[in-house]
């Protein structure tokens, strides 16, 4: 009696839970494959010799379809996810906080403050990194300049 796809299904299930039966996925997928090709075999007439070489020529190129079928959406699934809390910037400052915070900054430096301590303490105050109120204080001709048009 042939093997229904549901039942290769659930045989893959037993071996993929049972930890005497667990095996890395690259593995794990081979087996899949191998036993979808038998599946669809005992469901046919014995294919020719030429149409069995043609199916396993095909069996051999499935991991290079799949690997450039699904690298694009793979690609765009990852983008999707949360960053890494701490990694890049998060956060942007409206204008009239950029403004503020370049006072701030202007500030903490006419009381003597070192440049890395102005950024630092700035930073702080308006909840974003030392390096980016570095570049807000960078860019103050164009950020003053935006409020005077």
């Amino acid at each position: 009696m042939p093997l229904k796809f549901e039942s290769v299904r659930r045989i893959a299930s037993v071996f993929g839970n049972d930890k005497d039966f667990q095996l890395p996925p690259n593995e794990l997928a081979a087996v899949a494959v191998c036993a979808g090709f038998l599946v669809d075999l005992q469901n046919a007439p014995e294919p020719s010799s030429s149409e069995l070489e043609r199916s396993l020529q095909v069996v051999r190129a499935l991991p290079y379809l799949i690997k450039h079928g699904l690298d694009d959406k793979f690609r765009k699934m990852l983008t999707e996810f949360p960053r890494t809390p701490g990694s890049g910037r998060r956060k942007e400052l409206n204008q009239n906080e950029e403004q503020q915070l370049i006072k701030c900054v202007q500030g903490l430096l006419a009381e003597g403050k070192t440049k890395g301590e102005a950024y630092l303490i700035a930073a702080q105050r308006f909840g974003i990194g030392k390096r980016t109120a570095q570049r807000y204080f960078a860019e103050r001709g164009k950020i003053m300049d935006a409020t005077s048009l």
